[in-house]
């Protein structure tokens, strides 16, 4: 074989090396093909539903519940008058019937019932000495006329007023010691029952700021608020309370005219009408007190109002369709806001 044959057949081989080459590479570079998705699915529009109402012209209110307490119409409180003397004893305990005059507790009294004593005594000597001297002066006389002589009163006169000046301080030192003894005693002022008594322990001594016996009629009673509402209670003025369930006409008290001590957050009624009612023990009672109402308005529920900032707005269907309205609000009720501007009467709004 030729040297060119050799070289020919060499060049082929090395030339079909080279195509397959390129060919392979070329089969690599071809592009993927991707999956065909499938086609989109086309849905019918399905309205949502929503919780709606219609509006409707009306009253809106605003107002406080207010607990009421049942307390007595008379009460009164007894404290010591004497400070730092021993308690003797306190006579009554909560739950006790006294009547007007009863003594429920004293003081250590033994020193002023001995001076009380002798000076009764002293006071009853004076006393026996000015009745002998009366005694004394129509006889005297009838000697000294039996006798001729001239009756002389100047004696007697003398006498009978050293007795009578002394009989008048006696009496004075008397009614100052009754008077310094009673300081020492507690007596109630009214007919009624116990509702607080003091404990004590023997060597105890009295303070005039604590408060010994409480007692309270408690066939009379009245109705007690506290709470700053109170000074929307206006002595006079008349409000539905709710009794046990029951409705009530009540006025407010002025507590200065029933001698009750009120501080500047508490307010009295009374049954209107009647005001010896009274009510049993665990009587329950509330007061619906008023404090702004605006008539014939449109008001919605706090739900369905939208409130972003200073944007106030609410939804309302048109046509099917909930679109977004501005509105203008008014006073906040207990139980919705009124509406100034935006919607009308028999619009429907939705509440979520």
């Amino acid at each position: 074989m030729s040297v060119r044959t050799l070289f020919i057949q060499r060049s082929l081989s090395w030339l079909v090396i080279i195509t397959s080459f390129f060919v392979l590479g070329a089969c690599f570079a071809l592009p993927v093909e991707e999956p065909v998705l499938p086609p989109p699915t086309v849905q019918a529009f399905q309205p949502s539903e929503h919780v709606t109402m219609t509006l409707t012209r009306g009253n809106l209110y605003r107002y406080r519940n207010l607990n009421i307490s049942i307390v007595p119409a008379v009460e009164v409180t007894l404290n010591f008058q004497v400070p730092d003397i021993y308690i003797q004893a306190i006579h009554v305990s909560v739950g006790d019937e006294v009547q007007a005059g009863d003594i429920v507790a004293e003081l250590d009294r033994e020193a002023f019932v001995r001076a009380l004593y002798h000076a009764q005594r002293e006071e009853t000597a004076a006393q026996i000495n000015i009745a002998h001297i009366n005694q004394q002066q129509p006889l005297t006389a009838l000697e000294a006329a039996i006798r001729g002589e001239a009756i002389d009163d100047n004696w007697y006169n003398d006498e009978a007023i050293a007795l009578r000046t002394e009989l008048a301080a006696r009496q004075l030192t008397t009614q100052h010691i009754q008077a310094e003894d009673e300081r020492r005693v507690l007596r109630s002022p009214i007919n009624g029952t116990v509702t607080h008594a003091m404990a004590f322990r023997e060597g105890d001594t009295s303070t005039v700021e604590v408060r010994a016996v409480t007692i309270a009629d408690e066939t009379q009673s009245i109705l007690s608020v506290s709470g700053r509402e109170t000074q929307y209670l206006i002595p006079g003025d008349i409000h539905i309370v709710t009794v046990n369930g029951e409705p009530l006409e009540a006025v407010v008290i002025d507590p200065e005219e029933w001698g009750i001590q009120a501080s500047e957050d508490q307010a009295f009624l009374t049954p209107y009408g009647d005001e010896t009612v009274y009510f049993p023990a665990r009587t329950f009672a509330t007061l619906q007190l008023m404090l702004e109402e605006v008539r014939d308005v449109i008001s919605i529920p706090f739900t369905a109002l939208h409130v972003v900032d200073d944007w106030s707005f609410v939804y309302v269907m048109e046509d099917g369709i909930r679109v977004i309205r501005d509105v203008e609000t008014g006073m906040e009720g207990n139980i919705g806001v009124e509406i100034v501007r935006g919607l009308s009467e028999g619009e429907i709004i939705t509440l979520d």
